[in-house]
């Protein structure tokens, strides 16, 4: 995220991406232990896409998928990853003044 905020998107998304890989990697053989991780991942490289104005449509499944996550986290009763919280919730707010969103 930091070297996205820095412009170096070309290296941001290399890593989000390949840190989503990692996670899904991870997924199989950990159960749900790696759905918070995972979904932040998916999270971070929407983000780090739309901050590179890379293929949008690619960025909005990966934050849906992530959004997906959070809520089948929620729905086992249990509590999803802080910082996962935290970006979901910024996310949520932040939807009116996506593009094509209603900012009133």
């Amino acid at each position: 995220m930091l070297a996205s905020v820095l412009g170096q998107h070309d290296l941001a998304l290399t890593h989000t991406a390949r840190s989503v890989e990692l996670y899904r990697e991870l997924l199989p053989r950990g159960g749900t232990e790696y759905d918070s991780g995972l979904g932040l991942a998916l999270c971070r490289y929407g983000l780090v896409r739309i901050a590179a104005d890379r293929d949008w449509l690619v960025a909005a499944e990966a934050i849906m998928e992530a959004l997906g996550r959070y809520g089948e986290i929620e729905r086992r009763g249990e509590a999803p990853d802080e910082e996962f919280t935290t970006l979901v919730g910024s996310l949520m707010r932040s939807e009116a003044v996506a593009p094509g969103g209603n900012e009133e």
